[in-house]
């Protein structure tokens, strides 16, 4: 949660920042936090929610990642193409909607856990 957090911080700098420094930190920082394990660690989490179909779990999972890396290029490259702004506006907006997510996935996580304790 904190990775996905500070990401989407950094990529907030990174659209109002008018500083080459700060744009600069903002870049080093989101390159940290964007890939610090946390495909593996949505991977792991992902199969403890349907330990039975790991295999079926795991390439729903790769499945999406791979489009997600030909079409994001894609999409960014036609916004960009428009105004830098709205490719950064754009992942910004994933960003937040991926805040949402991973807080929606612990609390779910957290339920099972607490269920599973009780069994």
């Amino acid at each position: 949660m904190v990775m996905n957090v500070l990401a989407t911080l950094m990529v907030l700098l990174l659209l109002v920042s008018h500083s080459a420094f700060l744009s600069e930190f903002a870049s080093f920082m989101f390159g940290l936090t964007a890939a610090s394990g946390i495909m593996q660690t949505g991977l792991n989490a992902f199969m403890e929610f349907f330990p039975d179909k790991k295999g079926l779990a795991t390439g729903i999972f790769y499945f999406f990642g791979a489009t997600a890396s030909f079409t994001v290029p894609i999409i960014t490259g036609l916004l960009s193409d428009i105004d830098i702004r709205l490719a950064f506006g754009g992942d910004l907006a994933v960003g937040i909607l991926a805040c949402l997510l991973v807080t929606v996935i612990s609390i779910a996580y957290d339920k099972k856990k607490i269920i599973n304790a009780k069994q």
